[in-house]
C-alpha cells in the first residue's frame, strides 16, 4: 500500500526497544489521552513477562505512524489477543497510538492495525481498558462493547490551596489533622524518583510499597502477583522521571505509607499505595495523596486521575468521570463461536440470576451476573459513633470473621471509627458528613445518593444506643432492594420522644432487628413499643479463645472459671461476660 509514492510498511516485532522508544512516547504524548500504560518502559517491561507480545507497528520509509501493543494466548485452543499488560494490573485508558493532528496517518494506521487483527484465521479480540472515544471503537466496530469501570479524575487549578479548598469539609479537616499530628511526632513526606534520588532510594520505596501491601491484602492482592512486573515498568519509568513515589516516613525513618503515581505528558495518575493500619498512623494516606497532588501542580500538572475504580474513596479528591470500556469480537468460524457461545452462556446466566434476585443466601447472589462477571453480596456496614467504644470493638470482631465471599463497605460519620473498624478486613471506606437532626435535608439526601450509588444487598446499622443511626435508617428504607438489619448494642433505650417514633414506625420494615443479649431485646421492644419476640437476638462477636491458655489460668486459679463454661457465650452476652 502507498501514500502517495511511499510504501506503508507494517512490522510487528516482540519489543520497542532503543529504535523505536522514542518515536512511540513521542506519539503518545500528543494523543487526547495520553495513557502511562502506553509509554514505551510500561510496554517493554510487560512484554518481557508475556508469553507472545506483539508490537504492530505502522511506517512509511522508517517513520512510525502508529501502531498498536498486545499480546496472545491459547485459551480452549482459541488465540484470544490481549491489550499488552491486561491482567491484574489493570491498564487503562487504551488505545491504538497515533497522531491525531495527522488525519491521513491516522487512517492508513487503523486500516493497517484492523487488517492485521482482521487476518485470516480464527481468533477471539477480548480488549479491557480501552479509553472512551478510542479509535478501537471503529476496527472493532462489530464487537460487543460494555462499558466495565470509570475512572474518577479533577482539573487541577493552580495552586495547591485552590485544589484543597474544592474538596469536601471532612477531607480537608483530615488532611490539616493529619499533618499537624504526625508532623509534631517529626514525621515527614518526600518525593522519591530514580531519576533524581537514585535507583536504590526508589528501590526502597517500592518494597515498603510491597511490605505495607501484603500485610493489608496478603494473598488475596493480585498486584503482588506481578510484582516483578510492576517493579520494573516502574523503574525504568522512574528513571525518565515519569514515576514518581510519595512516601510517609516517621521519625525512626519507618515507611508507614506509599503511594506510586505516573507523570505523563502533564497528568498525575495515582496508581498504587499502602499503609500501615496502625492507629498512630491514621489519616497518613490522606496526606500522602494531599502532598502528591501539591508536587503535581507544582510540576505544572493539569489533571490528576485516579485511574480504573468507583471506590468511594476516590470521591473525596476528583470530581468527574471517564468510563473504561471493554470490547470483545470474534474473527474467523471459530472466533466467532466461541464469542457466540460466551454470549449465550452469559444471557443464561442473567436469566438465572435475576430469577433468584429476591432470594437472599450467599450461594444465590455470589452466582455470575448478567455480564458473565462474579458478584459478590455486598453488605453496607453503618456506623454514626464518633468515638471508639464497646459497640465498635464488637463490630470490628464481627467484620474480621466475616466470610470474604462479601463485599464489605464501610460508611460512617467519623474518619477515626471508620479506620478503626477497616483495620479489621481489607474493604471499602466512605466517611460521610453527619445527619445532626431532623432538619438536616442536606445531609440526609447525601446518605441516601451514596447508599443508592453503592447499591448494597444489605444495610447493616450498628447502633451503639438507642436513637443511633436513625435518620441513616430511613434514607436505607427508601431506596429499592436494600435489606435493613440493625444491630442494637445497647438497651439504655431512645433519647427523645420523636426518636421513639421514628423507631417505632420504622423498626416494622425492618428485614433483620437484632439485640446482643436477651435482656436487651426485651428492654428494646417495651422502650419503643414493638411486639414481643420482635427483636432477636445474636450474642456479640468474640475472638477465638484459646482453651489452653484458659486451662492454664484455672489451674492456677487465676479467676476461677471454667474453660468449657467459657469458651462456649451463651444466649446472653450480658450474663456470659459477667459470669
Amino acid at each position: 500500500m502507498c501514500e502517495g509514492r511511499h510504501e506503508v510498511e507494517v512490522r510487528v516485532l516482540d519489543r520497542l526497544g532503543p529504535t523505536w522508544s522514542a518515536s512511540w512516547d513521542h506519539l503518545v504524548d500528543s494523543m487526547e489521552l495520553p495513557s502511562p500504560f502506553l509509554r514505551s518502559w510500561w510496554l517493554d517491561a510487560m512484554a518481557a513477562s508475556a508469553d507472545a507480545p506483539a508490537f504492530v507497528l505502522v511506517l512509511v520509509e522508517d517513520r512510525l505512524l502508529g501502531g498498536i501493543a498486545v499480546q496472545t494466548e491459547r485459551r480452549l485452543g482459541v488465540e484470544c489477543v490481549e491489550l499488552l499488560g491486561s491482567g491484574p494490573l489493570e491498564p487503562d485508558h487504551l488505545d491504538v497510538v497515533v497522531d491525531p493532528a495527522d488525519a491521513s496517518a491516522t487512517a492508513l494506521v487503523l486500516d493497517e492495525v484492523g487488517r492485521w487483527l482482521h487476518r485470516p484465521g480464527s481468533r477471539v479480540l477480548d480488549l479491557v481498558g480501552v479509553a472512551p472515544g478510542a479509535r478501537l471503537f471503529d476496527i472493532v466496530a462489530r464487537g460487543a462493547r460494555r462499558r466495565v469501570e470509570v475512572a474518577p479524575f479533577v482539573a487541577l487549578p493552580g495552586t495547591h490551596e485552590e485544589y484543597l479548598a474544592s474538596r469536601g469539609g471532612r477531607t480537608r479537616g483530615t488532611v490539616a489533622r493529619s499533618a499537624r499530628r504526625l508532623g509534631r511526632d517529626g514525621s515527614t513526606i518526600r518525593i522519591v524518583r530514580a531519576d533524581r534520588d537514585g535507583v536504590d532510594a526508589f528501590d526502597a520505596a517500592l518494597m515498603a510499597l510491597a511490605r505495607l501491601h501484603h500485610t493489608r491484602w496478603g494473598d488475596r492482592s493480585g498486584f503482588l502477583d506481578r510484582w516483578a512486573a510492576f517493579t520494573a515498568a516502574a523503574r525504568s519509568g522512574s528513571l525518565r522521571g515519569e514515576v514518581w513515589c510519595c512516601e510517609l516516613v516517621g521519625p525512626d525513618q519507618e515507611t508507614a505509607a506509599v503511594e506510586v503515581d505516573f507523570v505523563v505528558a502533564g497528568r498525575m495518575s495515582f496508581y498504587q499505595a499502602g499503609r500501615s493500619t496502625d492507629r498512630r498512623w491514621r489519616g497518613g494516606g490522606s496526606w500522602v495523596r494531599s502532598e502528591t497532588v501539591r508536587a503535581a501542580i507544582s510540576s505544572g500538572c493539569h489533571e490528576f486521575d485516579l485511574l480504573r475504580g468507583a471506590e468511594p474513596y476516590k470521591s473525596e479528591w476528583a470530581d468527574r468521570s471517564r468510563g473504561v470500556w471493554a470490547l470483545r469480537a470474534g474473527v474467523g468460524p471459530i472466533g466467532r463461536a466461541a464469542v457466540g457461545a460466551a454470549a449465550v452462556r452469559a444471557a443464561a446466566r442473567g436469566r438465572a440470576s435475576s430469577l433468584l434476585r429476591n432470594v437472599w443466601s450467599a450461594e444465590d447472589r455470589t452466582g455470575p451476573v448478567g455480564d458473565g462477571s462474579v458478584r459478590r453480596p455486598r453488605i453496607l456496614f453503618y456506623t454514626d459513633a464518633d468515638q471508639i467504644g464497646g459497640a465498635e470493638t464488637v463490630a470490628r470482631t464481627l467484620l474480621s470473621g466475616l466470610s470474604d465471599r462479601f463485599d464489605v463497605v464501610i460508611v460512617g460519620t467519623d474518619s477515626t471509627v471508620v479506620e478503626h473498624l477497616a483495620e479489621a478486613r481489607a474493604v471499602t471506606t466512605m466517611v460521610l458528613d453527619p445527619i445532626v437532626d431532623r432538619s438536616d435535608v442536606a445531609a440526609m439526601a447525601g446518605h441516601r445518593r451514596v447508599i443508592a450509588a453503592l447499591a448494597p444487598d444489605v444495610f447493616h446499622a450498628n447502633l451503639s444506643e438507642g436513637s443511633s443511626c436513625q435518620y441513616a435508617l430511613l434514607a436505607a428504607l427508601s431506596v429499592p432492594g436494600v435489606r435493613v438489619v440493625v444491630t442494637e448494642n445497647s438497651p439504655m433505650g431512645v433519647r427523645t420522644r420523636l426518636s421513639g417514633s421514628i423507631k417505632r414506625r420504622s423498626a416494622r420494615w425492618f428485614d433483620a432487628h437484632v439485640a446482643v443479649g436477651e435482656r436487651t431485646a426485651r428492654m428494646v421492644e417495651a422502650d419503643v413499643g414493638l411486639a414481643p419476640g420482635r427483636v432477636i437476638t445474636i450474642p456479640n462477636a468474640v475472638p477465638p479463645i484459646d482453651r489452653r491458655i484458659l486451662t492454664t489460668i484455672t489451674r492456677t486459679g487465676g479467676c476461677g472459671w471454667s474453660p468449657w463454661r467459657a469458651s462456649i457465650p451463651s444466649r446472653d452476652s450480658t450474663s456470659w461476660w459477667t459470669r
